[in-house]
């Protein structure tokens, strides 16, 4: 009866990985799709290394670099803050 139960949960598990793995999939899938109609219009490289981020004024620019610098500079003040205090 034991083995039974081993097995069943084995393949539950299995159930349930491989439901994951679908899930996991089909996001890229459909992520990647809508990606693909964002870079037809704005180059990968301007995205990734552009200095301007402005989506609503003409002409509009999505460069990354702003958040990416913003957001590392709200990191490092956190960590300033939390550290000390955490010690």
């Amino acid at each position: 009866m034991k083995k039974v139960i081993d097995q069943s949960f084995k393949y539950f598990l299995i159930v349930l990985v491989l439901i994951t793995l679908g899930i996991t999939a089909s996001v890229i899938f459909i992520l990647s799709q809508e990606a693909s109609g964002f870079f037809d219009q704005v180059g990968f490289f301007e995205f990734l290394f552009g200095t301007r981020w402005a989506p609503l004024l003409d002409p509009k620019s999505f460069g990354v670099l702003p958040l990416i610098n913003g957001t590392m500079m709200i990191v490092l003040g956190s960590i300033a803050i939390a550290l000390p205090a955490g010690i």
